[in-house]
């Protein structure tokens, strides 16, 4: 509870100002250069297949289903934050290349963004407990009460 202002400014500015710090350090003009391009579609096919089928067979070894498998192996491809952390050290030290570090950020925020609608998806068949339906359902019910009202004209 102590923390909790610190939470809330890390989240609320601090991230939002690191995350911005970073793509402005990015040459989106490098990605027009056919090797370059060709490499990031390389790096983010690797770290694709190589993030979803390490989670995906993990959780096959574990006895989970397919579609559960499916789900971990989407969540685990959206986990770029500390590529971008590992990218910017490297950037600073002149470790990388400015191409490279606009890559790395590159398949950081497409993996991001990859996520939500694939964790939708291999979701929507996956059984839930009678906790995560209740926390669904209180979710549901917060989330109608910050929409707006419809109205008559909206009928």
């Amino acid at each position: 509870v102590r923390l909790a202002p610190l939470r809330t400014f890390v989240l609320w500015v601090g991230a939002p100002i690191f995350l911005a710090t970073a793509g402005l350090r990015m040459d989106l003009a490098s990605l027009a250069q056919p090797g370059v391009a060709l490499s990031a579609l390389v790096v983010l096919s690797v770290a694709v297949i190589g993030k979803f089928a390490g989670a995906f067979l993990g959780a096959r070894l574990s006895r989970m289903s397919a579609r559960e498998g499916f789900a971990l192996g989407a969540g685990m491809n959206a986990r770029g934050v500390v590529e971008i952390v590992v990218a910017m050290a490297g950037l600073r030290l002149g470790v990388i290349s400015t191409s490279t570090y606009t890559i790395i950020v590159l398949v950081a925020v497409v993996t991001s963004l990859m996520a939500p609608p694939l964790l939708r998806r291999a979701m929507a068949g996956v059984d839930h407990t009678a906790q995560e339906r209740i926390r669904g359902l209180e979710h549901d019910r917060w989330a109608g009460a910050t929409q707006p009202a419809a109205t008559a004209a909206d009928d």
